[in-house]
């Protein structure tokens, strides 16, 4: 008699039907996380992207001054070679 009161009688529709519905929930939380983890994911690219970025922004301010010594030295040995007369007269 007491096996009788302690037992549930669930017809098969609604038990089915509230597994189904949990099983969206689940999907649901499963989805959310992903979002979740995706968003994380795009956070760490962006920052690795701004780091890089950042290195190579650093990589052509040291390039630039190269160049502009560059640019200097082409332009002194122009004058040079445009002068080497005049220059070689002031030390002979």
């Amino acid at each position: 008699m007491d096996n009788e009161m302690n037992t549930v009688q669930i017809p098969a529709e609604k038990l089915v039907d509230a597994l189904l519905h949990a099983k969206q929930f689940e999907h649901h939380y499963a989805t959310q996380e992903s979002v979740d983890n995706l968003k994380e994911s795009v956070r760490e690219l962006k920052a690795d992207n701004n780091k890089r970025f950042e290195q190579v922004d650093k990589r052509f301010d040291k390039l630039e001054g190269k160049f502009d010594r560059l640019q200097w030295l082409i332009v002194a040995l122009t004058l040079t070679t445009f002068f080497k007369e005049q220059i070689f007269s002031l030390f002979m």
